[in-house]
């Protein structure tokens, strides 16, 4: 029934009954049959019997297969939560830094708008404030930069894992890459 009624493309079937006829060696492949308009998938065992008969087996693995697909889902997604876990993780604290350097500069900045009209408010006390201004903005450059370098680094990843059979690469820039991960990623 499956070979009548089906997909089954029969001259490939042929080919392996004669090859097992030949080598007298059991021969096991999947195929994919288009049946009353449903996909199955079957692994076909093709078996020799001292060289009198061929045993040849129909089995069903469609629910395997899509089992194990849905396996790979559920890793990818716990894959994807470890590595967004992370990114949170690496990018909380620059944040942080960053909220209490802007409340610190505004706290300046009235300080400073106040300190203009007031006449006891030296000339060396508004470099001093502004000293304090680009101390904090110094403060906050890195935190920029750690948190652009995060990004990069997790999209460089990203586009690495992308299936291409030929990848050519200069040995610096991997080392490079592999020193930024480690720094930005010291838990993986």
């Amino acid at each position: 029934n499956c070979i009548n009624n089906s997909s089954l493309d029969k001259k490939i079937f042929e080919e392996h009954i004669k090859e097992v006829q030949n080598t007298e060696q059991k021969i096991t492949f999947k195929y994919n049959l288009q049946h009353q308009n449903e996909e199955t998938n079957y692994s076909i065992d093709i078996t020799p019997i001292k060289s009198v008969c061929i045993v040849i087996v129909f089995k069903d693995i469609t629910e395997e297969l899509r089992n194990e697909q849905r396996l790979k889902n559920v890793e990818r997604f716990v894959s994807m939560g470890h590595l967004i876990g992370g990114i949170a993780h690496n990018l909380k604290s620059p944040i942080m830094t960053l909220g209490g350097g802007l409340d610190i500069m505004k706290n300046l900045v009235v300080e400073y708008k106040e300190s203009i009209d007031d006449v006891e408010v030296t000339k060396k006390d508004h470099h001093e404030i502004a000293q304090e201004m680009l101390g904090r903005i110094a403060n906050m450059r890195p935190q920029c930069t750690y948190m652009s370098d995060v990004i990069s680094t997790v999209k460089n990843q990203m586009n690495q894992s992308s299936p291409d059979l030929h990848r050519f690469f200069f040995v610096d820039d991997l080392i490079k890459r592999i020193t930024k991960m480690v720094k930005t990623f010291p838990t993986f």
